[in-house]
């Protein structure tokens, strides 16, 4: 592989939609050397340890992002699929489909200080990892939660759904509802599992999704039933459209909005 400044400086343009800060590139030369925009902060022997933990040899490119493990993920496999884009690598008319399973049930949020359901609060862990959600230990906890995934596009997903009322309840609580919140907000659901639910769970699949994937096309405008224009408006079916008063009435909904 073999990019000239400019692709690189695309490449790293690219990583930053994603919320990576930068792009750090290495390449390796003929003599098997490691050349890179930042060799003054590497000593050869570090630089060398890198080539030859990836396994690179001359005429390869690594590519180094850091960051968070979600924003260097995400980001890295951008960079992956960007770069398979460039190189003519994708064939779409080769078919590779790849369950992705046990995904993290909780994931941390910066913003809000907390740990929050990754997929939704009603998932069920994976049996092995109940008693450690049960203990509090939420980093490490997976989920029975799956996708299917077809040339790199997420085409359905689903999960298998707690079922009993004590669990479901202490993932409330995890989550940081005390029990008033849970009762208020949640109380007929969990109250609902009491009379007795067997284990339960699904798969939906985006079918625009599924077809467009299949044509090998990125965008499912020409594959969805009521496609919109860019004003965000259905052309097939006029909407959205003026509501009649009687309507927002009925839902006691008042407007005062701008005379045009």
């Amino acid at each position: 592989v073999d990019f000239t400044r400019k692709q690189i400086d695309d490449l790293t343009a690219h990583v930053a939609r994603y919320g990576a800060k930068g792009l750090v590139w290495m390449r390796v030369k003929e003599n098997d050397e490691v050349e890179t925009q930042v060799g003054k902060f590497f000593t050869v022997d570090q630089l060398n340890a890198l080539r030859d933990a990836v396994g690179a040899s001359a005429s390869d490119m690594m590519f180094f992002i850091a960051g968070s493990e979600k924003i260097a993920a995400t980001a890295m496999g951008q960079l992956r699929l960007e770069i398979a884009r460039i190189k003519g690598l994708m064939n779409p008319s080769v078919r590779e489909f790849v369950w992705i399973t046990e995904f993290p049930m909780f994931e941390y949020s910066e913003t809000e200080g907390r740990y929050m359901s990754m997929h939704h609060p009603f998932t069920s862990p994976m049996p092995e990892h109940l008693e450690m959600m049960l203990s509090g230990n939420l980093k490490d906890c997976n989920a029975q939660a799956y996708d299917l995934v077809l040339n790199g596009v997420e085409i359905g997903g689903g999960s298998v759904r707690i079922h009993k009322p004590d669990v479901q309840e202490k993932v409330f609580r995890l989550l940081g509802l005390n029990e008033e919140q849970v009762k208020e907000k949640f109380g007929f659901f969990v109250d609902a599992f009491k009379f007795g639910a067997p284990p339960h769970g699904g798969l939906a699949f985006g079918l625009d999704r599924v077809v467009a994937t299949m044509e090998g096309f990125e965008s499912i405008r020409d594959f969805i039933a009521f496609p919109k224009n860019t004003s965000a408006s259905s052309p097939m079916d006029q909407s959205p459209s003026e509501v009649d008063l009687t309507q927002l009435q009925d839902i006691h909904i008042s407007l005062n909005l701008p005379k045009k």
